[in-house]
């Protein structure tokens, strides 16, 4: 138990190898502290910490094994929740396998199975997507009049979140045209724009701009 003296016996010399004549006379201090502390034995997880990537999206991340056993006196053994293995950071996609040492334990806490390192495999994709809509037609804004456009349809290439962009339907892009209410020109050039996209795409209209003749 915790607390715990040990006292040396005052006329005991029999408990150290003196040559004959000499004896103890004192012995200072006269107590030891001594420790004892319960012997445990834990089953904790073992973890791995990935850097923040936001161009990777991770899909699997396993070590094995997974858990370990820790076994040593109760104070060591509760100060390790988990075994933390070293940060890794994320550079490119795919699947990668490699192997980690064993993180330095106290002498005193044994790990079981005694291993000397934990396998890891990651796997990640891109996290930003691309993806292209084919012939969207271009709506008009601002003028009443008939119009003609040429082309009367785009492609849209988008890039954005991959989650985001699976979930994103072609009725949602609106390709469109901003037209004075009383053009000065019959025949002129125009940007096209897409509303209602959400501020995390990057958008790319092909032709970028469109022909417009009025009658």
């Amino acid at each position: 138990m915790a607390g715990e003296k040990f006292c040396f016996p005052r006329e005991d010399s029999t408990m150290f190898q003196l040559p004959k004549g000499i004896r103890v006379v004192s012995i200072t201090p006269q107590y030891l502290p001594i420790r004892m502390e319960q012997r445990v034995s834990r089953v904790v997880p073992v973890n791995i910490r990935l850097e923040n990537n936001r161009n990777f999206q991770v899909n699997e991340v396993s070590v094995k094994p997974a858990k370990v056993k820790l076994t040593g006196p109760k104070s060591a053994v509760l100060a390790y929740p988990a075994i933390t293995l070293p940060p890794y950071t994320l550079e490119e996609d795919g699947t990668r396998e490699f192997q980690v040492p064993m993180p330095e334990l106290p002498a005193k806490v044994e790990v079981s199975p005694d291993i000397k390192v934990f396998d890891v495999r990651i796997v990640a994709e891109k996290a930003i997507a691309s993806r292209q809509f084919s012939r969207l037609p271009v709506t008009v804004h601002g003028y009443r009049g008939k119009v003609m456009l040429e082309p009367k349809t785009v492609d849209v290439m988008i890039e954005g979140p991959r989650k985001s962009l699976a979930a994103l339907g072609a009725g949602q892009l609106v390709p469109v045209v901003e037209l004075p209410p009383k053009p000065a020109e019959r025949e002129f050039s125009v940007p096209v724009t897409l509303s209602k996209l959400p501020p995390d795409f990057h958008v790319r209209v092909f032709p970028s701009q469109v022909r417009v003749h009025l009658p």
